[in-house]
Formats: C-alpha cells, structure tokens, sequence
C-alpha cells in the first residue's frame, strides 16, 4: 500500500526525478505541505510504500528555492533510494485520480514549457 506519511527515513535518499506539476495541484492529490527549513526547500511530501517481509519504499517530494512565489511553481522533486521510489509516487497519483480526484489545472505541456526541463533523470548507482 502506498501512502503519504508524516515523515520518512532520509538516509539513502538520492535527488532521483524531477517532477513537473502545479503547486496546486501537489496539494490536492499529497495533502498540504510540511514546511521545511533548511536544505534549500519550502515544503515537502513523503510517501512510503509498506510491503511485508522487505523494506518500505521511500520517495520525498520537495520544491527548490529557484522561484519566489511557491504558488507559482510548476516544477518539484524526487528524492529517491531506488527505481521504485519514483514509481510509487506516480502509482499514488494514479490511485488518487481512480478514485475520483482529478487535476484542478491544465497540463503543462503547453507552449511555454520547456519539455527537457521535465525529462526524468534517475542515477541509480547508489542503488542499495
């Protein structure tokens, strides 16, 4: 089961993804925000993925500090510890719009986005 959880373990947390999607919307589907001071960020979610017998699975999501109007940003990250992470918090979006949460903004694959900026980048070789 994925969830979003109140805190995670960060040890072997990787930045691992970017992930291109309105403030507005990382609220309606994650919950609001913790705050966070310090690590050059404002806020962040943390999903877990609880399995039985292994590991959990753990992906934080955060912002940078790059705009001065959090509101306005359409560009988040991933900070993972393997291939997985990431996936759970796609799965968890996914799992949200089945069951009936849809995006409250438009896509941001309009004009002015720059499409390079979004790809996923993921550099597993401090993969555990």
């Amino acid at each position: 089961m994925i969830k979003v959880v109140s805190k995670v373990e960060r040890n072997g947390l990787l930045y691992g993804a970017n992930l291109p999607m309105h403030y507005a919307d990382m609220v309606h589907f994650f919950g609001e925000p913790t705050k966070s001071i310090g690590n050059d960020r404002r806020v962040e979610w943390y999903l877990t993925e609880v399995r039985d017998g292994e590991d959990n699975i753990r992906a934080i999501i955060y912002d940078s500090m790059e705009s001065d109007n959090l509101k306005d940003e359409n560009m988040f990250f991933v900070e993972c510890h393997c291939d997985r992470s990431f996936e759970i918090v796609a799965e968890y979006i996914n799992q949200e719009v089945v069951g009936g949460k849809d995006f409250l903004t438009q896509s941001l694959n309009g004009e002015d986005t720059k499409q390079e900026r979004y790809e996923v980048k993921y550099d597993n070789k401090e993969e555990k």
